[in-house]
Parts: structure tokens; C-alpha cells; sequence
């Protein structure tokens, strides 16, 4: 039996035992390739040759077997997306389908909104929800004044309690001398009598079927309540996004996220939509929270359960009241029956689930790299096919350079690729677990040790992993503080400090929230691929230019003087701290070609000599090619030229340079850790510099997005100090006093 580990991109063996168990399965994680047709899931059989999910069944189980051996495991059910949430990814996977069968382009895919679909109708007052209210008025006069059935039991009261004598209540006291008083000349007068007392008993069926209808109406509502605040935040987040006003996000950041939603839905009359419908499902459910503290609720025992078809007893027919009830159960009980699945049903449901969510962050990375007449994004032109599983697509960036290319490929497994010969392989791995709902602290740290011993297996490969998980940044506020910032990380602003974990190991684990509930989600994945792409190109820097053969000292000193270059210790290996001006070039030309013609003149002996001077020709525009990936603009993809002005350049020591665009008034380029003596990429926008006021976890993600690279210091409006991505120190502290800004360390 062969289990392919997506977080590992490897296959685990299992081996022939009569029983085995995943330790600590995570939704999404596991695929089963089966070689026969004997493989069974959950009892569904598996397709030969087949790629299928390891999934729950209805008891949350797993249950994986072949004729060598038998899998188990379980699965916590705060990992697996609630129905709703499940069928918004299913919608995606549905889409995708689709547009293979019309054959549409990857304009079209990118097109797609990536927010909840048919989010007006979701917010609306549903028909069950209006006929739950209206059977209300009927379940309050029920719990206060239910039908009760009236049991005649005997029992022995004394004389002055008595109010209907049983009839065996004169042989029994003949023989009970005990319960007599006294004796008289009439006969004898009792102390206790046996009477028949009647006991109103609210335990019957019809009751029965009124609580248990509480409580499914209850369970109902939470649901639905959830769903609604969430696209209600949703809502909400947009609006904020789109205040002229404000201060708190950075315009760039405002502009790209009003656009995105703007292109689908509109927001200011939604919201109150949502809030009509919150204040509605609110006060519904209010109402059926008093009624549980009635007699007749805490009569009836929670094991008492209920068929769901009625009988149609005469109280359910008669009385206007149960009638009403029976009515609402048959409504409610219809609308069970259209989420209830048989175990194939199940088995297609969480497939069809976990394709969605894959092909919702394949969607994300083409948004991303698609390069729109109104978004310049990363600079990248797609070809026309739409991406498919197991294919393969070459994205040619803005520039003539083979390197500037970059290959994009949604794997078998539904995790996607990027690949560039000059930055190598950067991995997107979708795991459907909503990680982020970790019950408790243990739980989030054992998440956490888990996925870092399977990508520190994974680092060892030439690739760069980032974990795209099923939540929202809302979700993430809501689990302990100090575990909040490991679960939303593109592993570049981990503090040594927060964790007992070590640090190196930290910075390796990536995870990123994504979701069609969050419209932060494309800026997360956009900041991702920027912080990947921009921090090999700086890392590069000074630009190295290796010779086959020993620069001539002339041209070297020349070059020195120029305080373009310097040489390193290595031998005939120069490194460029600048461009080439034009002034720069045609000094350079001139003596190149001074010295050529003094090698000609001296005849074929000096033949080989020419040959190497001639190679050096085309050494000023081979840098200038080397330093145009360095110096285009991260925000707004300017091109640096030596001719041009739209980009300055300044070295600045320390193999530090800081660049500045003349079109959008960003800066970039290198700074030194004063920590670590190591150097880290930034960039700082131009324009205002927005007034942080909330710098809760995700903070970077709502007021920059994509453009930034190392995480400015929480403590800073002026954003001159960031967060080191190699030790983790801010330069807004003091190196004699604090190894990382105190503030940093405790947002607000």
C-alpha cells in the first residue's frame, strides 16, 4: 500500500501488519495510489492507478485496506470545514471542471473571483428560518402549557391528604394494625389510607418531538449565525478597505483589494442585508434558549431521541398548537435529508472538498502571477491554456532574459509549483485543516512540532514550502496569543523569543490562512511569491561576474577608480556594487578599444590577447542586464536604465544599496542587521505613511500586502526599522540592551 505525504512530496511505505495508524492525520495531508483494484476506503472501492484523499467517514474514522494490510486513523473534527464552508470549495473544483470542458483560457480562471460565490443569496432570510419563527409563538405555548398524560397511581397518604380512596384501601388497612389511630365503638379509626394520586407525566412523544426540535433548531441557527458574521466581517473588511479616509491601510493595498471586490459584489448595501439577517437568526434564537428553561424542556431526558418521520398521533392532528410543530419538524426533517449522504455520497463530498480547496489556491497563484492591463502584479504574461493537474506552463516575465522565466506547474497531487533557474523551486502545499481551530494550547504546539519535523524532511530538498491551510486571519485571532504569529508567517519575521522552539527550524515553517471568507487571502499568497522572488535577487547582490581569464589591471584599476566594482579575494571573480553609467561605459570602451589596438599592432603573437579583450566588449551591458532584475521597481515593475531617471541607485556600504523609483516614490534595496551582521531586503512604499493603530497578527497582510519584504517594526510609523529575517532583531532596539524590540514582541 503506497501513501503519497503531500507535506513530504514522498511516498510512505506501509508495511504488511495486520494494523496500522496515521499519527496525528491532518485533513488534506495523505493520498492513497493504488496499484489493484482491491484497495478499499471507508468501504468505498478505489479505483486501479487512482489518486483519492485519505477522508473520514461519518464517524470522523479512516479506514484504508488492502490485502496486505489495514490502515486506521481518525480525524479531530474541528479540522474538517463545516458544511457550508466545504460546499464554497466544492464550487471551485465544480468551476474548474467546467471551464476544462469549455475549453476557456487562464484569463478566464484568473477572472474568477476567489471570494464566497453567490455571497448575496447566503445572506439572505432562508425560507426554514422564516417558518422557524413563525412556529415559535406555538413552541412557547407548548413548553408553558404542555398536554400531559394522566397516570393513576396508588399510594398511602394520611387521612387529611386523601382525596379518592383505592379500592383495596379497607382490606389492606384491615391487615396494617401500623396505620390505625385508634379503635372506637363504631370501629376503627385509620391513620394512613391508601389513595389514588394522579401524576401528570409530560414525558410523551409529542413533547418529545417538541424539545428535540429545539434542539435541532438550535444547532441549525449556531450554524447559520456563523456563516452569516463571517461574510458579515467579510463585508465589513471590505468597507474599511474602500474609506477614503482612512489612515490605517496604505492606498496601494486599499486600491488592489477594492478592486477585487469590487469587479463581483457590492459591499455598503450587503452588509446591511447581513445585519438584518444576524439581528433576525439573533433574536429567533434567543427566544429558543428561554424555552429551555421550562419544565417541560428538563422533563423529557437528552436520550430521548426522535425518528425523523412522525407518527401522526391525534394530538399532532388535533391540537393547532402540535400541529404547528409537526409541521415545522417535516420542514426541517426535509432539509436534513438533503445534507444527510450515504458513505459513497460522503466518500465524494470530502473529495470533491479537498479538490476545491486545491484548485482555490491554484486560483490564488494565477491571480497572483496574471499580469492584468490594470495590475502590473510580478510582470508576468501566462499562455492561454488553462492550468490543469500534471502540466506544465512557461510564464515569461516583462524582459528578452531565458533567466527572467518562470515555470509554473500544478502538480498531481494538487500542490502547486513555481520554478526559475536563477531562484529555484518554491512549493504551495493546500491543506484543507483548519488548523487555526485547535482546540487548545498542546493541541497548536503539537500542530506546530508535527509540520516542522515533516518540512525540515522536506528542506532538505532544493525547494522552498509554503503551507497554504483553510482559515481566515479571524480564526487565527482567536487561538492563544503566542502560538497566533507561527500561523500566520511566510517565515520571515519569527522572534527568537516567542517560542521555546529553536529559531532556525521556526523560519522554515510557512503558514498562510487562505480562504474565500478572507479577502486578505490573495495579498498573503501575493506577498509570499514577492518575498521568494525579491529576496534571491537582492541576496544576489553585489553582482558577481566570473572570467575565464584575469581582468587586465588597467581595466581593473579603471574600474576601481570608478568605485563601480572591487575584486573579491577569489581569483578573477569581480563584483559589481553599482550599474555602469554612460559616462561609466564610455571611459571603459575607450580604453578597451586603446588596448585592443595596441595588442593588434603587435602582430599574431598577441592574437590570443585580442581575443579575450574582445570578449570584454559586452561586459557593461551583461551588468546592466544583471542589475535590471535587481533595480525594477517591486510595486510598480518601473525597468531601471542607464539612460533614464525613473531609478536612482545608491550604494550605501556593507554590500548595502538602497534604490529609489521616481514613478511611485518607492524604496528598496538591502540593510545590514545590526544584530546578526547579516543583510535582509526591504521596501518602503511611498506616500503617507498610514497610522497603524491595529497590529494584531496579520497586520503586514491588511496594510501593505504584497508589498513588502522584511515586516516593518510594529512600533515604527515611519517605517525606517524592520524585523531581521535571518535572526529575528529589530533594528528599533537597542543592541547593548535587547536583543529584539520588546514592543515587536508584544503587539497591540
Amino acid at each position: 500500500m503506497k501513501i503519497w505525504d503531500r507535506l513530504q512530496q514522498k511516498i510512505v511505505q506501509i508495511s504488511s501488519t495486520a494494523k496500522e495508524a496515521i499519527p496525528g492525520a491532518l485533513l488534506g495531508q495523505w493520498q492513497v495510489k493504488s496499484d489493484n483494484d482491491g484497495t478499499k476506503l471507508n468501504g468505498i472501492h478505489v479505483q486501479k492507478n487512482t489518486r483519492n484523499y485519505l477522508v473520514p467517514d461519518a464517524t470522523k474514522r479512516l479506514t484504508l485496506q488492502d490485502s496486505k494490510a489495514t490502515l486506521t486513523s481518525k480525524f479531530s473534527a474541528w479540522q474538517i470545514p463545516v458544511d457550508s464552508a466545504a460546499d464554497s470549495l466544492g464550487f471551485f473544483a465544480k468551476q474548474h471542471q467546467q471551464m476544462l470542458s469549455k475549453q476557456s483560457t487562464w484569463q478566464d480562471w484568473a477572472n474568477l473571483s476567489p471570494l464566497v460565490p453567490e455571497i448575496a443569496s447566503a445572506i439572505q432570510i432562508q425560507p426554514l428560518e422564516r417558518s422557524i419563527k413563525e412556529a415559535i409563538p406555538h413552541l412557547e405555548e407548548i413548553c408553558h402549557r404542555p398536554r400531559s398524560y394522566l397516570k393513576m397511581e396508588t399510594e398511602k397518604l394520611p387521612v387529611a391528604r386523601v382525596q379518592r380512596i383505592a379500592p383495596h384501601a379497607i382490606a389492606y388497612l384491615t391487615s396494617h394494625t401500623e396505620d390505625w389511630e385508634c379503635k372506637t365503638f363504631r370501629g376503627i379509626r385509620p391513620k394512613n389510607v391508601l389513595s389514588l394520586v394522579r401524576e401528570e407525566l409530560l414525558d410523551i412523544y409529542e413533547n418529545r418531538v417538541a424539545v428535540r426540535l429545539i434542539d435541532h433548531v438550535l444547532i441549525y441557527l449556531r450554524q447559520k449565525i456563523r456563516d452569516v458574521e463571517r461574510l458579515k466581517n467579510e463585508l465589513e473588511q471590505v468597507l474599511n478597505f474602500s474609506k477614503e479616509a482612512s489612515q490605517s491601510i496604505h492606498y496601494r493595498n486599499r486600491t488592489r483589494i477594492c478592486r477585487l471586490w469590487g469587479e463581483n459584489f457590492d459591499a455598503a448595501p450587503q452588509l446591511k442585508v447581513a445585519e438584518v439577517t444576524l439581528n433576525f437568526l439573533e433574536q429567533i434564537k434567543q427566544k429558543l434558549l428561554t424555552l429551555t428553561d421550562t419544565d417541560l424542556y428538563k422533563a423529557i431526558p437528552r436520550s430521548a431521541e426522535v425518528e425523523s418521520t412522525l407518527r401522526n398521533t391525534n394530538i399532532l392532528i388535533g391540537d393547532r398548537h402540535y400541529r404547528e410543530i409537526a409541521k415545522l419538524w417535516r420542514e426541517w426533517s426535509k432539509w436534513r435529508s438533503k445534507k444527510s449522504k450515504t458513505a459513497q455520497q460522503l466518500f465524494d463530498f470530502y473529495q470533491q472538498t479537498i479538490s476545491g480547496f486545491d484548485a482555490f489556491c491554484c486560483l490564488l497563484c494565477s491571480k497572483v502571477l496574471m499580469k492584468t492591463d490594470r495590475d502590473r502584479g510580478f510582470g508576468y504574461s501566462p499562455d492561454s491554456a488553462l492550468p490543469e493537474r500534471g502540466q506544465s506552463y512557461s510564464l515569461q516575465q516583462d524582459s528578452a532574459k531565458e533567466s527572467e522565466s518562470l515555470n509554473f506547474q500544478w502538480l498531481e497531487d494538487g500542490s502547486i509549483q513555481l520554478e526559475s533557474e536563477k531562484l529555484g523551486i518554491l512549493k504551495f502545499i493546500p491543506l484543507v485543516a483548519q488548523l487555526a481551530e485547535s482546540p487548545d494550547e498542546q493541541t497548536s504546539e503539537q500542530i506546530l512540532k508535527l509540520l516542522e519535523s515533516v518540512i525540515d524532511q522536506a528542506n532538505s530538498q532544493p525547494y522552498r514550502t509554503i503551507i497554504l491551510y483553510f482559515g481566515t486571519a479571524q480564526d487565527v485571532s482567536k487561538i492563544s496569543p503566542k502560538f497566533q504569529r507561527f500561523f500566520n508567517t511566510i517565515g520571515n519575521d519569527l522572534l527568537s523569543s516567542d517560542l521555546n522552539f529553536n529559531s532556525k527550524r521556526d523560519r522554515k515553517l510557512a503558514l498562510l490562512p487562505v480562504s474565500p471568507f478572507d479577502i486578505l487571502s490573495t495579498e498573503r499568497v501575493a506577498r509570499a511569491v514577492q518575498w521568494w522572488t525579491y529576496s534571491q535577487k537582492c541576496s544576489a547582490y553585489p553582482i558577481k561576474n566570473v572570467l575565464e581569464f584575469r581582468l587586465p589591471d588597467e581595466l581593473l584599476r579603471q574600474l576601481q577608480q570608478l568605485e563601480a566594482m572591487r575584486q573579491s579575494p577569489q581569483n578573477n571573480q569581480l563584483l559589481f556594487i553599482r550599474p555602469l553609467s554612460l559616462s561609466d561605459r564610455k571611459v571603459f570602451t575607450s580604453n578597451l578599444h586603446s588596448m585592443i589596438k595596441r595588442e593588434e599592432a603587435k602582430g599574431n603573437s598577441a592574437r590570443g590577447e585580442v581575443v579575450k579583450l574582445r570578449q570584454l566588449e559586452n561586459m557593461p551591458e551583461s551588468v546592466d542586464q544583471e542589475f535590471e532584475s535587481l533595480l525594477t521597481c517591486p510595486t510598480c515593475q518601473a525597468k531601471y536604465s542607464a539612460t533614464g531617471f525613473d531609478i536612482s541607485f545608491e550604494y550605501i556600504g556593507n554590500d548595502c544599496f538602497t534604490a529609489h523609483c521616481q514613478q511611485c516614490d518607492t524604496n528598496w534595496g538591502l540593510q545590514r542587521c545590526g544584530q546578526c551582521q547579516t543583510n535582509y531586503p526591504y521596501i518602503k512604499l511611498g506616500g503617507a505613511n498610514p497610522e497603524i493603530s491595529d497590529r494584531s497578527i496579520g497586520w503586514c497582510d491588511r496594510v501593505f500586502g504584497r508589498d513588502v519584504l522584511a515586516v516593518p517594526c510594529f512600533d515604527n510609523n515611519n517605517l525606517q526599522f524592520y524585523i531581521c529575517s535571518n535572526c529575528g532583531s529589530c533594528g528599533n532596539s537597542s543592541q547593548s540592551s535587547s536583543y529584539s524590540c520588546q514592543r515587536c514582541l508584544k503587539p497591540k
